[in-house]
């Protein structure tokens, strides 16, 4: 079993917690757990919802995953500012344009491997 399917079926496997199963339905939440994150997490929603104990706001792994691409791009647009930064004539703001977004593209990189973490993905 990978990684990804033992997450999953731990994530199911919470989501079915305090219900008696069947060895067949035990199966079937392994056989589920092997499909793509996103359908295992709404699978899992579904049965909260019907359990009545659904997480409201709570972000699925496929959230992270998004937010993680959305900083990727804010991170490259920094980048990109330093590289064009060279190009800016007055010293001062060089260095404020080069200073600023250095942080701010090092600090990007933290949450993203924040977000690795918490998603259960590689850093």
């Amino acid at each position: 079993m990978q990684d990804y399917e033992q997450a999953s079926l731990e994530r199911l496997q919470a989501a079915t917690a305090g219900i008696d199963l069947t060895s067949g339905e035990q199966k079937t939440l392994k056989w589920i757990s092997g499909w793509e994150t996103s359908t295992v997490d709404n699978v899992a929603h579904i049965i909260e919802k019907a359990k009545g104990t659904e997480k409201d706001g709570e972000l699925t792994q496929d959230d992270l995953f998004k937010l993680w691409g959305f900083l990727e791009t804010l991170k490259n647009i920094f980048e990109e500012e330093i590289r064009c930064a060279a190009s800016i004539e007055d010293a001062t703001i060089r260095g404020t344009v080069t200073t600023n977004n250095t942080k701010w593209a090092a600090e990007i990189r933290e949450l993203q491997q924040k977000l690795n973490r918490e998603a259960g993905g590689e850093e």
